[in-house]
């Protein structure tokens, strides 16, 4: 499920930069950013140092997917209220790096 949230962030991160890049001209670079995170996060949490990592926290009973499966739903709300017009781009990247922020201080607190 987790692999599958960050995937639906991703895509919905590079769609929404090429579709402000051809509305605009102007490469944003907070989605950019943002989608290369994602694509970043699922290569090193699903490489087998990052199961591994995530395996020892889990015996130590400190499963910390869950903050980062909030994160990505949350993101991926945000992304399609973004693609629907409900939210305005920059301000729907400032909430997403909040959600990222808060799931980081979540987990922080967590550990």
């Amino acid at each position: 499920m987790l692999l599958f949230s960050y995937i639906i962030s991703a895509a919905l991160e590079a769609a929404i930069t090429y579709i402000q890049y051809q509305g605009t001209g102007e490469f944003p670079c907070i989605y950019a950013l943002l989608a290369a995170s994602s694509l970043m996060s699922i290569g090193i949490e699903f490489s087998a140092p990052g199961e591994a990592a995530r395996q020892a926290l889990k015996e130590a009973g400190k499963n910390l997917e869950q903050y980062d499966m909030i994160s990505n739903f949350a993101r991926t709300g945000i992304y399609f209220g973004v693609l629907f017009g409900m939210i305005a781009a920059d301000k729907g990247a400032l909430m997403a790096c909040g959600c990222i922020a808060m799931a980081m201080i979540m987990a922080m607190f967590k550990m």
